[in-house]
């Protein structure tokens, strides 16, 4: 892992049996978050790399991204996005009602992708809840899935069992001897950060909790909190629902998403929608080549243009199930008056990569984003890299058939590479050759077809600005998007 990244001895965060660095990337400066997990505090390490396997594939605007990860002997090396804005715990003093709303249905909205995947948190709390810049308008994600639980296929009863948290957000199901429990734990703990960001206080701990965790326990299991500090009876009621001790009758996520104190803090974005449809127009008729790097810039983008188009994603998503169906883009676009194509079914087809029925958070970056930003440095060297599976500084042929096929690599090389009968590889420069082209493209009517042109490319674009080691790892799983 030290090959690929510089270790820098800032140190972000410590665990039972973690620890949380921030590195760079050796060959972009992009910085990251790198966590350490110790394999001697591992009970179960075939389980965590399958859970890792998971973790990895998680595509949301509120949930961390994880990059990559790494293995060493003595530990595996987590690679993630850095978010730089600081916990939650730190502005719970600093807040009104207004800004608290919008942070709890953020909250949420990751909550309900991740019960939507299947995956339990088991440990929300206000330190794990990290702003991913230091700006007003930036998102919340959730952080830390070293506890989560991961739901079995086809099973729809409570399931989990281990008393695993932080004692002061568990909920009464979790500490109760004998008893199983499901996702709705989450619900419960999101509304402890509720009570204390709009009251400043927990609602059922004491000075006496510090030292006597079981009489935490007995307050969470028996009293009920007090509403009465709440300061809207929206609000209150929200709260009350929340902590629910019976399970059974707390909402889930997504039914909280519907309650009409967060319903009022549903975003408004400020991105141009009427662009979406040429956009997600253009983006079909690319070809497979330029799809998949567009894909690659995406979830490697730092741009602004993220924030606003997170935005627009959050609010198409009108079910809360962290993708989009064609049935809620079309929707969407509806209620922009713009008239539906007949052909909108292929476009969002084309859209859709992975063929999951659902345009997930990182395709709908892809599809729709402004082409005049993609020249990100940053951005172009990362998607560079995603290409460069062996780190050599060279996309071989071999790598891009795994992403592309056959024929798209054949004319990749052809068109890009210097020499393609004696060097059939594309090299940092081929790669960004690549972009410009991509770049430059006009518009739809500049490409046929359902793989497209090359387009029409005149002087091309620049580069714009980006808005102790341990011991060597091997590369074990290439970033996945």
């Amino acid at each position: 892992v030290t090959s690929k990244y510089r270790w820098t001895g800032i140190r972000l965060g410590k665990g039972g049996y973690a620890s949380v660095y921030e590195v760079h990337e050796r060959s972009t400066g992009a910085r990251r978050a790198c966590k350490i997990i110790s394999k001697k505090r591992v009970e179960d390490l075939e389980l965590l790399e399958r859970e890792l396997q998971v973790l990895i594939s998680l595509d949301h605007p509120n949930v961390i991204r994880m990059l990559s990860w790494y293995e060493s002997d003595n530990n595996l090396y987590v690679i993630m996005e850095l978010c730089e804005g600081g916990e939650l715990f730190d502005v719970i003093d600093k807040r009104e009602e207004l800004y608290s709303g919008s942070i709890i249905r953020q909250i949420f909205l990751g909550v309900a992708y991740l019960h939507q995947v299947g995956i339990v948190h088991r440990d929300l709390k206000l330190e794990n809840c990290l702003f991913k810049t230091k700006d007003m308008r930036s998102c919340v994600k959730l952080i830390d899935f070293g506890l989560a639980g991961l739901k079995p296929m086809y099973h729809d009863k409570p399931w989990l069992k281990d008393v695993l948290g932080t004692a002061l957000y568990m909920a009464p199901e979790v500490i109760s001897d004998n008893t199983y429990y499901d996702e709705k734990c989450d619900s419960w703990s999101v509304g402890i950060i509720m009570y204390i960001m709009l009251t400043g206080q927990h609602p059922f701990w004491t000075p006496k909790s510090l030292s006597d965790e079981n009489e935490l326990f007995e307050r969470v299991k028996t009293m009920e909190p007090d509403l009465s500090k709440i300061p809207s009876k929206a609000a209150a009621e929200l709260v009350g629902l929340l902590l629910q001790k019976d399970p059974a009758k707390r909402p889930s996520a997504r039914e909280a998403l519907n309650h009409p104190w967060l319903r009022q803090h549903e975003f408004y974005p400020a991105y141009q929608q009427r662009q979406l449809l040429h956009n997600l127009r253009s983006f079909g008729n690319f070809r497979r080549l330029e799809r998949a790097v567009l894909t690659a810039i995406a979830f490697n983008t730092s741009s602004r243009e993220m924030e606003q188009m997170r935005e627009t994603f959050i609010t198409l998503d009108k079910d809360n199930s962290g993708g989009l169906s064609p049935q809620e883009i079309v929707s969407g676009l509806r209620r922009l008056d713009i008239e539906i194509p007949d052909d909108i079914d292929q476009i969002l087809e084309s859209v859709d990569a992975d063929q999951s029925g659902e345009v997930d958070y990182t395709e709908f970056v892809a599809a729709v984003m402004d082409r005049n930003n993609v020249m990100q440095k940053e951005a172009v060297d990362a998607a560079f890299n995603w290409f460069d599976q062996d780190s050599n500084g060279k996309i071989s042929r071999a790598e891009l058939e795994e992403v592309v096929g056959d024929e798209e690599a054949n004319w990749a090389i052809e068109r890009f590479a210097k020499l393609p009968l004696s060097r059939p590889w594309l090299d940092r420069d081929d790669f960004v050759r690549v972009v410009q082209a991509i770049a430059m493209i006009k518009d739809e009517s500049s490409s046929s077809g359902s793989e497209g042109s090359e387009g029409e490319i005149s002087s091309a674009p620049e580069y714009l600005p980006a808005c102790d080691d341990d011991d060597e790892g091997q590369h074990r799983h290439r970033q996945d998007s």
